[in-house]
């Protein structure tokens, strides 16, 4: 055997071991429930369809987390948490739901300046209200 096959065939043992001591064995435990409480304005089916995990799924840290962050990267809700409950068998999602900005209206007779001050406002319509933004913007 070469030296080059050698350190070929070491460098793949080292890269398989290390893969399966990081690797976490698969939790038992399954997902029974998902509970979602919100307001009346986005519909439960419409939350579920963004949500990586159904019922059924097998428990995953993971996944929990990255569906609170496509939750929050979705832009519809101001707060999002998740309880779970029996150790992770019952998630139950709690959203809060924000304001959408509609529009941008600056009224007077400089419609020059109106425009000046519309780049320099960084809300647009679609973002999320945030009553300490809005302030921000009025102080520009």
């Amino acid at each position: 055997m070469t030296p080059r096959h050698f350190i070929c065939i070491l460098s793949c043992l080292i890269f398989l071991f290390a893969s399966i001591a990081g690797a976490s064995p698969p939790s038992p435990l399954r997902i029974t429930s998902l509970i979602i409480e919100n307001g009346m304005h986005v519909s439960t089916a419409e939350i579920r369809s963004v949500l990586p995990i159904r019922e059924g799924d097998r428990y995953d840290p993971r996944k929990v987390e990255q569906a609170i962050a496509y939750l929050e990267k979705w832009g519809r809700f101001s707060e999002v948490k998740v309880k779970e409950e029996r150790k992770g068998a019952i998630l139950r999602f709690q959203l809060k739901e924000g304001y959408l900005v509609s529009g941008i209206e600056i009224e007077g007779s400089y419609p020059y300046l109106s425009t000046r001050l519309l780049r320099l406002i960084t809300i647009h319509p679609t973002d999320l209200y945030d009553q300490s933004t809005a302030i921000g913007q009025v102080e520009k």
